[in-house]
């Protein structure tokens, strides 16, 4: 017997996406019933399963990529699976036509359950076929997943919270994995955290931080997960994952799981192994932070919260900071001091209250905000010599 394998945050609508796939007779009580055989609901580690005879799938459910529209959203299924789709129908079909180009953080949390229905709808029953299904999405799972998407050659990339990355206009030819069933945390003697890699960073820093726990304060505004944290280096305010991180568990590009040490992670201004390797995968990762005072910290968050409000383009959807900053100086700086402040491309713009951010104003499409950040580059590189290197990722079509 094989598994399909469906998951999601409480809310997103597993039940009903299932229902909506097909060959469902009916939901009750957390329990549906196919040829005889019972669908579990496993609350607790948010997972669905559900079996039947002669039929083996992986599905895995996706949450809405935030610098998406809806109707993109909806239209990311079509590359994905072959079949062609119209995603203004299906938008309809869940009441939701009006919102087509509203962005996920524009709607309500109903509205963006809706899209994620819409998503699944237009995807119907096309699955991934796993060899070897197992009950829960732990490592095990992941390595028969990437071992299938390698051997039948079919691209892939792994997420984080997709936070700081801008995808191509065109649909993107392949399979996407979000890591976020790994959401486990512990916190340990000795101000030691093991946390997975689909864990979210701000959660965790406020955690912490409640929990009097110094060092990961830094990253109460970073939007994205534990394990892009680490891809990444994640930092501000002087600090980064390097300073904290002990050790990280990673697959490895032959499908074995490994743990690396600190100075293996070989961790820089937003740099590391991993970027450097990217066959590698982080899993888990062990934190270990300092005695702090509880409402110091919190203090202190407060501070940078009100300060990031002031100071970053938060009412309208970014990609955060585009580029890292040169050694000795600041990327937003450069940018206004040559003059890019308010610099508009379609529907793309340098944020006027932070040069360092580029902002979808008016329906920007990637190639819109593509254009502005070579347009800095280029302006910078002219005017002081600098080269300014892109923080953000690119999410290609090709």
């Amino acid at each position: 017997m094989k598994r399909i394998i469906l998951t999601g945050a409480q809310g997103t609508g597993k039940t009903t996406i299932l229902n909506l796939l097909g060959g469902m007779d009916k939901a009750s009580g957390g329990v549906i019933t196919v040829d005889g055989e019972n669908v579990t609901s496993y609350s607790k580690r948010r997972l669905t399963e559900y079996r039947r005879r002669d039929i083996g799938f992986v599905f895995q459910f996706y949450n809405l990529i935030p610098n998406l529209t809806a109707l993109e959203n909806v239209e990311l299924m079509k590359d994905i699976v072959d079949i062609n789709i119209n995603g203004l129908e299906v938008l309809d079909s869940v009441g939701l036509k009006d919102h087509a180009n509203q962005f996920p953080a524009q709607l309500s949390g109903g509205e963006q359950q809706r899209v994620s229905i819409a998503r699944a709808v237009a995807k119907q029953p096309t699955m991934l076929l796993c060899d070897e299904p197992t009950g829960n999405l732990d490592f095990k799972t992941s390595a028969t997943l990437l071992k299938f998407l390698k051997e039948n050659k079919i691209k892939h990339k792994i997420l984080g919270n997709g936070s700081n990355l801008l995808f191509s206009d065109k649909t993107y030819n392949g399979v996407l994995i979000r890591l976020n069933e790994f959401d486990k945390v512990d916190f340990l003697p000795r101000n030691k955290i093991i946390v997975g890699a689909g864990y979210s960073l701000m959660k965790l820093s406020l955690q912490a931080s409640k929990k009097g726990l110094a060092g990961l304060e830094f990253a109460a505004g970073i939007p994205g997960t534990v394990g892009g944290a680490i891809y990444m280096n994640a930092g501000a305010y002087k600090s980064d994952m390097g300073y904290i991180v002990q050790q990280v568990k990673v697959l490895t590009p032959d499908l074995k799981v490994i743990t690396l040490s600190n100075k293996e992670m070989n961790f820089h201004y937003r740099s590391s192994f991993l970027q450097s390797h990217p066959g590698y995968i982080c899993l888990e990762v062990v934190l270990k932070l300092t005695k702090g005072d509880k409402d110091a910290l919190d203090e202190v968050i407060k501070e940078r919260r009100k300060r990031r409000m002031e100071s970053q383009p938060l009412e309208f959807p970014s990609a955060g900071s585009v580029f890292r900053n040169p050694e000795g100086m600041f990327a937003g700086q450069l940018i206004e001091e040559a003059g890019l402040k308010g610099k508009k491309i379609g529907g793309a713009m340098v944020s006027d209250k932070h040069a360092n951010f580029i902002v979808n104003y008016d329906n920007a499409t990637s190639e819109d905000i593509k254009y502005v950040i070579d347009y800095c580059h280029d302006e910078v590189l002219k005017k002081y010599g600098v080269e300014l290197k892109i923080e953000q990722g690119l999410v290609l079509s090709l």
